[in-house]
């Protein structure tokens, strides 16, 4: 899995999370980033914003853990939308 990959592998990731969690396509937005961390050795960080429930972020994990592997480490950030106008 390398940089030539990423498109494919976002759009991938991109379908399956709405899918498992009843949200619309456009609503899951993947970006890639490569780092690498000790010896060279290229690492599997992902972190998540988003404003869901627990079960829906578990169904969020599961999708990342099938396509990336059970070797990445995922970090989530809770999300809220402030309505600017209330």
């Amino acid at each position: 899995m390398g940089e030539s990959d990423a498109p494919a592998i976002c759009a991938r990731i991109s379908n399956e999370v709405a899918r498992a969690i009843g949200a619309r396509p456009d609503a899951v937005w993947v970006t890639w980033a490569t780092y690498e961390h000790g010896h060279g050795v290229p690492g599997r960080l992902v972190h998540v914003h988003g404003r869901r429930t627990a079960d829906q972020m578990e169904a969020v994990t599961a999708v990342l853990e099938r396509i990336l592997g059970d070797d990445v480490f995922v970090t989530v950030t809770p999300v809220w939308a402030i309505d600017p106008h209330a």
